[in-house]
């Protein structure tokens, strides 16, 4: 299983690993600033998680700002009967995608290519038996 950290950011919980990119309400970063989430609430490493009460102190993970976007449009309306009242309105939230780069306490190295030796199979030679016909006299 892969190493990775629950982590609460503006008020939202995300479960993260190195490499993935997550989408957070907009904040104000530049494109390639470097972003540190210190609120880290658990932690699993090869096998051992750690849970904080409420956060893990001296624990973070580190983010590189990739872009700023706005969501596609989310179309809502009024409807008042008997009126020919209608009201059609728009929403696009503002947002941030943060890739992450870096979890402290957390071992991120590749695991390294083991070589197994070819098993050597023989395979033992079949003898058929000559099938003897008997004769009738």
């Amino acid at each position: 299983m892969n190493n990775y950290a629950i982590v609460k950011f503006k008020s939202k919980q995300y479960r993260v690993s190195v490499g993935d990119v997550i989408d957070v309400d907009r904040i104000n970063a530049d494109i390639g600033d470097f972003v540190k989430i210190e609120d880290v609430m658990f932690l699993y490493n090869d096998g051992q998680a750690e849970i904080g009460t409420p956060i893990l102190p001296g624990k973070h993970v580190s983010g590189k700002v990739l872009n700023h976007y706005q969501s596609p449009k989310k179309i809502s309306g009024k409807y008042k009967n008997k009126t020919r009242n209608r009201k059609r309105f728009g929403y696009r939230k503002s947002l941030t995608s943060i890739q992450i780069v870096e979890i402290s306490d957390v071992n991120n190295k590749p695991k390294a290519k083991t070589t197994t030796k070819a098993k050597t199979t023989t395979k033992a030679k079949t003898t058929t038996k000559a099938k003897t016909k008997k004769t009738e006299n």
